[in-house]
């Protein structure tokens, strides 16, 4: 029994969690440096720029995920992972470009 618990990987609820949570993640991180980058601290930020830092993040956390928890996919994760994949998300940084 143990064993099969080893290889359940999420449900589509938990697969829509995660989804949500590295959306919010990217979004908020993206948002920082693009005020960042830009100079500003509380002025307009330049669309195309922060798009483009948006699919930037969202390639690179999708690729650590990959990495991290050896899997093909963030839906490949396993269940008894789910919670330890939220934490990760939630505290996850992108490398430093420089």
């Amino acid at each position: 029994e143990r064993k099969v618990d080893e290889q359940i990987t999420l449900h589509s609820g938990e697969q829509r969690k995660v989804q949500k949570e590295i959306a919010k993640r990217v979004y908020e991180l993206a948002e920082q440096v693009a005020y960042k980058q830009l100079g500003f601290e509380g002025g307009e930020v330049i669309v195309p720029d922060l798009e483009k830092e948006r699919k930037r993040l969202f390639s690179e956390i999708h690729r650590t995920i990959k990495d991290c928890f050896a899997v093909a996919s963030y839906k490949d994760v396993r269940r008894s992972e789910f919670n330890q994949l939220l934490l990760f998300i939630q505290a996850w940084r992108p490398k430093l470009v420089a």
